[in-house]
């Protein structure tokens, strides 16, 4: 199905999106169909702009996410080719819903993206592609790649001083102090009675960011903590308060490389898109494809 305007659509839920270029419907068995969606990379570098920011405004920021959600791509672009698409439209790719409803909106993003038409980061030793990975926040201090993922020369632990004081830097969640303490003395093979352990794990002090927890020789990472008990982030430290940890942290996601909240403090303070993308992944260039 193709159209001169943006085909709009509604889901089951009341859900309505429009989608730029063509729709394709391929039978899945008898009661499913696939929706593939072939678009411009320009339309749908903006169309992931609009998701991945949502609320967060600003031509600089929307110009470096663009270049980052379109290196993204050109790394990844068959990554579905045996399912017979490119990409998807989730968090297994970059997350697409087409374009928004509102037309000045969809101007801006559509403008954001062509702007960039064709930039890409890639690394300054080699023409590979930087992994271009990305997060909400990073609480003030950015995380190594090599502690989530592959080492990287461009996705580095360093200040990030312009994601303080934005709507996710902190945060608090508490959690079952038996639950908590017990899944580590799992994990470590010890006893979750043993006094230094309890201590060790309910009076965590993480001043900067740190990969494992460590106590008598045996280690834990941060994000096995983050990934078992669902919290925003690695970077945290706890406090016992009776039957509770109290969790408080910094940051939301991994920390390696851009912050979106940050970049879009850095386009609030005027930063172009290049200051921005040089802060988060520093020594990169940019190029055309």
């Amino acid at each position: 199905v193709s159209a001169e305007r943006p085909i709009s659509t509604e889901g089951p839920l009341g859900i309505r999106r429009a989608y730029p270029g063509t729709l394709v419907f391929v039978p899945l068995g008898t009661t499913e169909l696939l929706v593939i969606n072939q678009v411009p990379l320009e339309d749908y570098v903006a169309g992931v702009i609009n998701a991945e920011l949502g609320k967060y405004l600003g031509r600089e920021l929307w110009r470096a996410q663009a270049t980052v959600a379109r290196t993204w791509w050109a790394a990844n672009q068959r990554k579905f080719a045996a399912e017979g698409y490119q990409v998807s439209d989730d968090v297994r790719s970059q997350v697409y819903h087409g374009w928004p409803g509102d037309s000045a909106r969809r101007f801006d993003l559509v403008e954001a993206a062509y702007s960039t038409e064709g930039l890409v980061l890639l690394r300054a030793d080699t023409n590979a592609f930087v992994e271009t990975l990305f997060h909400a926040n990073s609480g003030g201090e950015l995380m190594p790649a090599a502690w989530y993922f592959k080492d990287s020369p461009h996705l580095v632990n360093k200040p990030d001083s312009f994601s303080l004081d934005c709507p996710q830097t902190f945060w608090t969640k508490r959690v079952s102090a038996s639950e908590w303490v017990g899944f580590v003395a799992r994990t470590w093979g010890v006893s979750s009675s043993d006094s230094d352990l309890r201590e060790a794990v309910f009076a965590i002090d993480q001043p900067h960011r740190r990969e494992f927890l460590e106590w008598n020789g045996k280690k834990i990472r941060f994000r096995t903590l983050r990934e078992k008990f669902a919290l925003r982030s690695s970077w945290f430290s706890t406090e016992l308060d009776g039957g509770e940890v109290v969790v408080r942290g910094r940051g939301y996601g991994h920390g390696i490389g851009l912050s979106q909240e940050g970049a879009w403090r850095m386009a609030q303070l005027g930063y172009g898109f290049r200051a921005i993308l040089e802060h988060y992944y520093p020594g990169a260039r940019l190029e055309v494809l």
